[in-house]
């Protein structure tokens, strides 16, 4: 049979409403590939732009898909088959493809080449040009109990915040942390989201017992809206989660902290104990007389574990009260006036 457009005999059955597979493709458009694509790509962080949302970071094989499914369209009623693509020729920013789609229409699958040239440019996202302005939205201000923040609190804190802020930021792309600054003895952390922020902030209070303010002042606009620049103010109680206390001869680690008591752990026997104020203030913290490590573990038992003292290399026998399991190769130790304890 004779395809009515072009004239050339076909089998009757390769033929669609009259037309050869060619003449279909040319005058129907069952699938358009646009002949130029250009993508846009943050050139700091990896995401692409999709209409005017930015999506997460692709690789380049990711790119280039995303790239053809959002400049393909299919005519209803047909059904793409396959979808294979070669690169022809170019570099990594601007390359010719070849496109092989196998279309089915009517339950005839044939097969056709459409070419497209690809080209990627790069921008700044609309979250890493306010990163680059060193915008903020809210910062986090923590501050010691009394005096300037313990060097090992402040490492502890400055750690947990910024775990925080990456583990939030998987599914928060908006969210960064512009800076962190070191100022009247505590720490400024500035970040991007002002959720984010009273989030974290909360989760200080709840975990150290600690006493949270907050305060807002206006400071500018942004989209049409006045821009709230929020302060969150966290202060620590005397001791903190993890701390390592003394009281008499006995050294403690500190559990939880309440609003006027303390949940402790006696390290030489791994009773925990509630704790009141007058307790708290009788307590005090040794500061560089205990110092905390891992130590080598040689036996364990389900009462007792062996253990290799980190200063002296000794066989240490301590108290399993923390059930460590065998296998384990190492424990959290501190070592206090010579002694070793085992530090959960």
């Amino acid at each position: 049979m004779q395809c009515f457009r072009c004239g050339k005999e076909h089998p009757g059955a390769h033929l669609i409403d009259g037309l050869c597979p060619d003449c279909f493709v040319e005058t129907e458009n069952p699938f358009v590939l646009d002949e130029h694509i250009t993508v846009l790509v943050c050139a700091s962080c990896g995401s692409v732009l999709r209409g005017k949302v930015w999506l997460k970071r692709m690789e380049p094989d990711g790119l280039v898909e995303h790239a053809l499914a959002e400049h393909t369209s299919v005519r209803d009623g047909v059904e793409v088959v396959s979808l294979t693509r070669e690169k022809v020729r170019g570099d990594l920013r601007s390359f010719d493809l070849k496109v092989h789609a196998e279309l089915r229409v009517r339950g005839q699958v044939f097969a056709r080449d459409f070419p497209t040239h690809l080209k990627v440019r790069t921008s700044l996202c609309d979250v890493c040009s306010r990163r680059a302005g060193s915008y903020f939205e809210a910062i986090v201000q923590v501050r010691a109990f009394e005096g300037a923040l313990d060097p090992d609190h402040k490492a502890r804190l400055r750690a947990q915040v910024e775990a925080t802020v990456a583990r939030l930021g998987e599914t928060e792309r908006d969210l960064f942390l512009t800076k962190i600054d070191e100022i009247h003895g505590g720490l400024d952390f500035y970040l991007s989201s002002t959720s984010a922020a009273q989030r974290i902030a909360s989760a200080l209070r709840d975990e150290l017992g600690a006493t949270l303010l907050r305060s807002g002042k206006i400071a500018g606009v942004r989209d049409g809206s006045e821009l709230q620049r929020t302060t969150l103010s966290v202060r620590l109680p005397k001791f903190i989660r993890n701390d390592v206390l003394v009281a008499g001869e006995r050294v403690f680690l500190v559990h939880k902290v309440h609003a006027k008591s303390i949940v402790v752990t006696d390290l030489e026997t791994g009773v925990q104990e509630n704790k009141g104020e007058d307790w708290v203030k009788r307590a005090s913290a040794p500061g560089s007389e205990a110092s905390r490590s891992d130590a080598v573990v040689v036996t364990v038992g389900r009462e007792e574990l062996q253990a290799l003292d980190p200063v002296s290399y000794a066989t240490v026998t301590l108290r399993n009260w923390a059930r460590h399991e065998p296998g384990e190769e190492k424990v959290p130790v501190v070592r206090f006036r010579g002694r070793l304890f085992l530090a959960g």
